[in-house]
C-alpha cells in the first residue's frame, strides 16, 4: 500500500442484534484507528445472510453509533443492496475458471472433512464432477501456497489454507453469497486502506488475502484487536451478550480504552471532548494481545 493513498477504515457490522460491548469496541477501535490518521471511518451494514437479520436491527445499531458520538463519514452501504456486484463477480470468477458446483450435504461433510480451528477442511469431493452451478452450492478453488502477512498488532501470520478450509463456498445452494466474497469485494470497491476488526477474524484472513490476489485487488493492511471475554466466552450476538447501555457513556467507552490499552479520559464528561482527547492520544502500538476478561459482580 503506497503512503500516499489516503487512510479509510471501516465498521461492518452484522444485524443480527443491538451492539454490545465488543461491538462497540471494534468501532471505537476502528474509530480511532481512521481519525488518528486524518482519515474516513465508514459504516457498512452486513446484512447479507439475511436468515440471522433482525428486522429494525440496522436502524437501531446507526442509532447507537450517533448516541456514543461515533459518526461515519460517508453514505452507509448494505451488502442486502450489492447482490447484483456479487453475482459479477460470480460470473468473473468462473470466466477464469476459478468455480466449481458441490452437491455435498452437511451430514457427508461432517463424515468426509477433517476439522480445523476455524471449520471443516473441504476435502474437493466435487472438483472434477462438473456439476450443474444452479442446482448447488458453488466453491472457488483456493491456493495451495503458503500466505503470509504482517497484522499491525499480532505480528506476522502465515497460514495455508488447505489446513483452513480448503475451497469454501463462495455461494450457498441457497442463493445467499458468502460473507468473504462480501467483505473482500466491498473492502476493495469502498478503497478501505486497513481493516480493523476483532481476532476472531484474524484466522479467516488468508482466505480474503487469496481471493484479493484472485481478483487483482490491492490488500489493505490488517489490524486485529483483542475481544471483550464474559466468563471465558468472547461477547456475541450468538452467546447472547447484552446490549450496550444507553446511560454511563464515558465510563462505557472508558472501560473500552482500557481494554485497548490506552489512558481513560477523566477530565471530561462531554462525548466531543472525550473523542478529541482520544484521538489525541491513541496509540495502536499499546494495543494488547489479551484478550479482556470483564468483571462481573
Amino acid at each position: 500500500m503506497g503512503n500516499t493513498q489516503p487512510y479509510i477504515g471501516r465498521f461492518a457490522p452484522s444485524p443480527s442484534g443491538p451492539l454490545h460491548l465488543g461491538s462497540l469496541m471494534s468501532a471505537t477501535c476502528s474509530y480511532l484507528q481512521a481519525k488518528s490518521k486524518q482519515g474516513k471511518w465508514l459504516v457498512r451494514i452486513e446484512d447479507i445472510d439475511t436468515p440471522r437479520v433482525v428486522q429494525g436491527i440496522a436502524d437501531q445499531q446507526l442509532k447507537q453509533l450517533e448516541h456514543f458520538g461515533l459518526y461515519w463519514d460517508e453514505q452507509v452501504i448494505y451488502q442486502s443492496q450489492r447482490l447484483a456486484r456479487y453475482q459479477q463477480i460470480i460470473e468473473q470468477l468462473k470466466s477464469k475458471h476459478k468455480l466449481y458446483a458441490c452437491e455435498c450435504t452437511r451430514k457427508q461433510l461432517k463424515l468426509q472433512a477433517q476439522a480445523s480451528n476455524v471449520g471443516l477442511i473441504y476435502p474437493r469431493t466435487c472438483i472434477s464432477k462438473k456439476l450443474n452451478y444452479a442446482d448447488n452450492a458453488i466453491r472457488i478453488k483456493t491456493s495451495t501456497d503458503d500466505i503470509e502477512f504482517v497484522d499491525a498488532v499480532y505480528g506476522k501470520q502465515q497460514a495455508n489454507i488447505q489446513h483452513l478450509t480448503s475451497d469454501w463456498v463462495i455461494k450457498r445452494r441457497d442463493g445467499i453469497y458468502a460473507y468473504h466474497l462480501a467483505v473482500v469485494v466491498d473492502d476493495a470497491e469502498q478503497q478501505i486502506s486497513e481493516v480493523v476488526r476483532g481476532v476472531d477474524i484474524l484466522p479467516l484472513t488468508p482466505l480474503h488475502l487469496d481471493l484479493q490476489q484472485i481478483l487483482n485487488y490491492q490488500s489493505p493492511s490488517y489490524l486485529h484487536h483483542p475481544l471483550m471475554i464474559e466468563n471465558e466466552n468472547k461477547l456475541s450476538k450468538q452467546n447472547h451478550a447484552c446490549r450496550v447501555k444507553d446511560k454511563n457513556r464515558i465510563k462505557t467507552l472508558n472501560q473500552i480504552l482500557t481494554a485497548l490499552g490506552q489512558s481513560k479520559i477523566l477530565d471530561t464528561d462531554q462525548l466531543d471532548t472525550f473523542w478529541k482527547s482520544a484521538i489525541s492520544q491513541w496509540d495502536q502500538t499499546k494495543i494488547p494481545i489479551s484478550n479482556y476478561e470483564i468483571k462481573t459482580n
